[in-house]
């Protein structure tokens, strides 16, 4: 695994639209979807997070994190550092191919849902009611395969197997009317964005699952309903460290 695009939205001086940002790692922010296009995100200097430059309703913004990806299969994150409710949607985005093909990942704090786009169309892949999203929780999607996940604080939530959208694409934030009619941009944060490269098919550690070989990405497994890392290829298994290969 190795992060290939993070953005701690750092800035000295002032705020900073997020297009004339430049994050840590990785190349540059692109606008994708603006909705009405009077608004945008933008970078807090004092704070140094990710917010609305203003409130406005019916409004929504989509950027791409712009970088080489070297596989379809990652993982994207953020803190949500002010979660809203009722209509101020929060979007991580995945493979997003242009405006019209992706994967989104889209909450408030007590709805958790998982999208497609394809050739401009939304389809909900799945839905969870009541997660508990509160100010603080790390919001992760991540596209391995055909398996399409989103977790809070690296406990699955939602889950979906799709093959519509196969290339890397690149990952992604929003806010708003982007999926949902009638979204607002008002007093969403975030912080800590993170895309995580997870290594292509055939290239990964394999683990015996019963009575197959599995493959999973580089030391990377599930234990119980999370996905945890490991270290190099060994994992606790009862009181002791096992190699595996």
């Amino acid at each position: 695994m190795a992060i290939i695009f993070q953005d701690t939205f750092t800035e000295a001086g002032s705020d900073t639209l997020l297009q004339n940002h430049t994050p840590d790692t990785g190349t540059s922010w692109t606008i994708v979807i603006d909705s009405v296009a009077d608004n945008d995100l933008e970078v807090e200097s004092t704070g140094n997070y990710l917010k609305c430059d203003s409130a406005s309703s019916n409004d929504g913004m989509l950027y791409t994190a712009d970088v080489t990806y070297p596989s379809a299969n990652y993982t994207v994150e953020v803190d949500n550092t002010n979660v809203d409710t009722l209509d101020d949607y929060q979007i991580l985005a995945a493979r997003i191919q242009d405006a019209n093909n992706m994967y989104v990942l889209e909450w408030l704090n007590d709805r958790f849902i998982l999208y497609k786009r394809v050739a401009g169309s939304w389809t909900t892949l799945d839905t969870a009611v009541s997660p508990s999203v509160i100010d603080g929780d790390t919001i992760k999607l991540e596209v391995i395969g055909t398996a399409i996940k989103g977790y809070i604080n690296d406990v699955e939530k939602v889950s979906a197997t799709d093959a519509s959208h196969s290339a890397a694409g690149k990952a992604g934030i929003g806010v708003g009317d982007i999926v949902t009619t009638g979204g607002d941009m008002s007093s969403q944060h975030y912080d800590n964005f993170i895309v995580t490269d997870l290594g292509a098919a055939g290239t990964n550690l394999q683990i015996n699952i019963g009575d197959a070989w599995k493959e999973v990405p580089a030391a990377h497994i599930n234990i119980g309903d999370a996905w945890k890392d490991v270290a190099s290829a060994s994992v606790n298994i009862g009181d002791a460290w096992k190699t595996i290969f």
